[in-house]
C-alpha cells in the first residue's frame, strides 16, 4: 500500500473528509498528532511533534491546519491570557465544554458542562442572539494532589443531568 493510501485510509483522513476538508498529507499528520494526545499543546508544540514524522512540515503549514480544522469545527482553540493559543479536538461525547487551565502547572483540562447549564447560559441573552458557540475558560490552581484524569473530561457528578 502506497503512502498516499495509507493517508486517504486512515482514520483522520476520514474525519477531515467528512468534515469538508482535503486529506493532504500534512493535515492528517497535523491532526493525528494533535488528536493522538489530549494535553491541549500550542501549534509549536504541534510542530515539533509532527516534525518527527515529517521533517519538512512548516510551522506555517501547522497554523494553516489548525486554522482549517477550527473553521471546519474538528478542534477548538483555547485562549489562554499571555499564553499561546493551545488546540484539543472537538469530541463528540462532550460537545459542550469549558476548559480549566491550572496555572501552577499549566495543564489545561476539559470540563463537561450539562446542556442545562448551557442552555441556563443561552437564556439570559437578549431576544434575538442566535449563539452559535460557547467558550469559557477557568484560570485558577487545581488542588495539590489531586489527579484529574489527562485524557478525558472531568465532570462533576452533582451537575450531571438525569
Amino acid at each position: 500500500m502506497s503512502a498516499r493510501s495509507k493517508t486517504e485510509a486512515s482514520p483522520a483522513a476520514e474525519t477531515l473528509t467528512a468534515a469538508g476538508l482535503r486529506p493532504t498529507r500534512q493535515r492528517v499528520l497535523v491532526y493525528e498528532t494533535l488528536a493522538g494526545q489530549d494535553d491541549h499543546p500550542s501549534a509549536e508544540v504541534i510542530y515539533e511533534r509532527a516534525r518527527a514524522t515529517m521533517p519538512t512540515l512548516s510551522l506555517a503549514t501547522v497554523y494553516n491546519c489548525l486554522e482549517s480544522f477550527a473553521q471546519a469545527g474538528l478542534i477548538r482553540a483555547i485562549h489562554i491570557q499571555r499564553q499561546s493559543t493551545r488546540y484539543c479536538t472537538v469530541r463528540e461525547e462532550a460537545p459542550h465544554f469549558a476548559h480549566f487551565h491550572c496555572r501552577r502547572t499549566g495543564a489545561v483540562y476539559d470540563i463537561v458542562l450539562p446542556d442545562r447549564v448551557r442552555r441556563l447560559l443561552e437564556e439570559e441573552l437578549p431576544e434575538g442572539m442566535q449563539p452559535e458557540d460557547l467558550e469559557i475558560n477557568f484560570t485558577g490552581v487545581s488542588a495539590e494532589g489531586h489527579s484529574y484524569p489527562p485524557h478525558a473530561p472531568i465532570a462533576k457528578k452533582s451537575l450531571q443531568e438525569p
